[in-house]
């Protein structure tokens, strides 16, 4: 029987554990930063990022965002595609909406404050 390990999550995480800015060291310094009041801000490391998430248990859903979509050279932008992530220590696994891994985000010791 294939069931989504999320579904038996005894790890929940409260949005204080996700508060902060999560980085790429990639080209664009990507970056997401999260309040604990479920707003989201950052980059994708060309287009920027206005959004919310909500919490369930240790699965953060981030909500879809309308971004700029001018081009920016040597840039990958797979952060503008994240829907869903995970924290495991100072980890920030990112998943796409088909749920595929995309990327990983570290947590910053500083946090970008919203524009």
């Amino acid at each position: 029987m294939n069931s989504d390990p999320r579904d038996h999550d005894d790890n929940s995480l409260t949005m204080h554990d996700v508060a902060g800015t999560w980085r790429s060291d990639e080209p664009g310094q990507p970056y997401l930063t999260f309040n604990d009041e479920g707003a989201a801000w950052g980059t994708d490391g060309c287009n920027g990022i206005n959004t919310s998430y909500t919490l369930e248990k240790s699965t953060i859903t981030i909500e879809p965002w309308i971004a700029t979509a001018r081009a920016c050279l040597g840039v990958n932008d797979w952060l503008s595609m994240a829907r869903f992530a995970e924290i495991h220590g100072d980890t920030m696994t990112v998943r796409d909406r088909n749920d595929d891994v995309i990327g990983t985000l570290i947590r910053s010791s500083e946090d970008v404050r919203k524009p």
